[in-house]
């Protein structure tokens, strides 16, 4: 059909008319289905973390059996601990998770070296640090640049040390590493390296798969190992998403098939009537 008598057709026939809003459905749900079938793959393709609690402490049989479970990209012991922060002379208070060295510069991609203590945080918890200070009317002054992100010098006091020190208040040199992220997330997130006897007593695991699970099948088989999924409602606002990205998908590949069979029809329809026309 050449466009000059498509036109024509368009002002003479409403099935002409029919059929081009059945193609711009078509066409406009097809562009749908690939916007969400390509944040799909990207989501179900993206490493995803698990936080695991037992009842006891983690043994290190209990940690080999975790590594090698299928799909884990790394594994570590994990521990929340209380640090007192001091900067020009003002002091405020921060949870810190101790991670081993191997998790740390796996998960975030750090290369963790020297000797002075870091904390590496993300954007959100820095935030929460500074207004501890800026209440105070201090504020922590960028130091060195890395290509992990910016450096502050501060002076820490971890919990237990001032059990240690009850005459005397000691703190120590340390460094906030403010980790560059490609997406600024909500959740605060403050970790440092431990590979000590601290970190041998845990009872809380950090597990890192290389990818999403969409059956379920992950969940129940860390609960059978007997672990409890601390982060489990983050993880299920996460396989929700992707559900109704799925969700979108099914039905836009419906809808176009829809559309696909019923322009076929009318297409004959306008054949005909240009036959008798």
């Amino acid at each position: 059909m050449k466009i000059r008598e498509f036109l024509r057709l368009r002002k003479q026939n409403d099935t002409v008319k029919l059929m081009c809003f059945f193609v711009l459905a078509g066409a406009g749900f097809f562009v749908n289905v690939l916007y969400h079938a390509g944040k799909l793959c990207h989501s179900v393709q993206s490493p995803v973390e698990y936080q695991l609690v037992r009842g006891s402490t983690v043994t290190n049989e209990q940690i080999r059996e975790l590594a090698q479970s299928d799909g884990v990209a790394a594994v570590s012991r994990s521990l929340d601990i209380p640090v007192t922060v001091k900067y020009q002379g003002q002091e405020t208070m921060m949870t810190c998770t101790m991670l081993s060295k191997a998790y740390i510069e796996k998960v975030y991609g750090i290369m963790v070296s020297g000797s002075e203590k870091r904390y590496y945080m993300n954007q959100a918890a820095f935030r929460e640090i500074q207004t501890g200070f800026m209440e105070n009317n201090v504020s922590l002054e960028k130091g060195d640049v890395t290509e992990f992100g910016e450096e502050y010098k501060i002076q820490y006091q971890e919990e237990g040390e001032k059990e240690e020190n009850m005459l005397q208040k000691a703190f120590h040199s340390a460094r906030i590493l403010v980790i560059k992220e490609k997406t600024e997330k909500e959740t605060v997130l403050i970790c440092t390296e431990e590979d000590g006897t601290r970190l041998s007593k845990a009872d809380s695991v950090r597990v890192l798969f290389s990818k999403h699970d969409l059956d379920g099948m992950r969940q129940e088989n860390l609960t059978k190992m007997g672990y409890e999924i601390q982060n489990e409602q983050m993880l299920h606002e996460e396989e929700y998403e992707m559900k109704i990205r799925l969700f979108h998908i099914r039905y836009g590949i419906l809808i176009c098939a829809v559309c696909l069979v019923t322009l076929h029809y009318m297409k004959k329809s306008v054949t005909e009537y240009r036959h008798y026309d």
